[in-house]
């Protein structure tokens, strides 16, 4: 009879246990719902400020949105989805904005590294490009890599005045790979 009421006893502390960790288990979910919504919420509004900053077409777009797995698309004036149509230039700056916003939202400040920035620019886009490259550049440490077609007089025009590294790979007639710094 004693270990009857013993074990009756256990199960009630088991039953309290459960119930604890039940409402523990709800509120920690609640917890990271809001978070993620908050962090959701702030990457859109800060990606969308960004972008219009950067963006040299402002009165086209009207504000971005993102999926619970963070696939953002950009909408028009009109309510229509954009990203499809975008030009290149658009969606680089698209994602240059939605990266920026990531790391002001996170908190994680890094450098940007970008690798062939203009190679599916179209020429008249190129250098509004560089332009925001060069903007960016006043508030963080970008590393751009050109290839030699993309690093036009137009854009070199833009940028060397603001960097503050400049580095060229070049080739001898043997192959050999060599670094000129200006």
């Amino acid at each position: 009879m004693q270990k009857a009421i013993e074990n009756q006893a256990e199960l009630k502390v088991l039953e309290k246990q459960i119930k604890f960790a039940q409402k523990a288990r709800t509120t920690v979910q609640e917890i990271e719902e809001e978070m993620m919504e908050d962090t959701k919420s702030k990457m859109t509004g800060e990606t969308m400020e960004i972008f219009q900053r950067l963006d040299w077409k402002t009165e086209t777009f009207s504000h971005i949105e993102l999926d619970d797995t963070y696939e953002l698309e950009l909408y028009d004036n009109y309510g229509y989805p954009m990203v499809g149509a975008c030009s290149a230039a658009e969606r680089a700056l698209l994602a240059l904005s939605f990266t920026l916003a990531l790391q002001k939202v996170s908190g994680y400040d890094s450098m940007l590294f970008i690798d062939t920035p203009v190679g599916r620019v179209d020429s008249d886009n190129r250098l509004n490009f560089a332009s925001v490259l060069k903007e960016v550049s006043k508030n963080k440490q970008v590393i751009i890599t050109f290839s030699p077609s993309e690093y036009s007089q137009e854009i070199r025009d833009i940028l060397e005045p603001c960097a503050s590294t400049y580095k060229e790979l070049k080739t001898t007639d043997e192959s050999e790979i060599y670094i000129e710094s200006r």
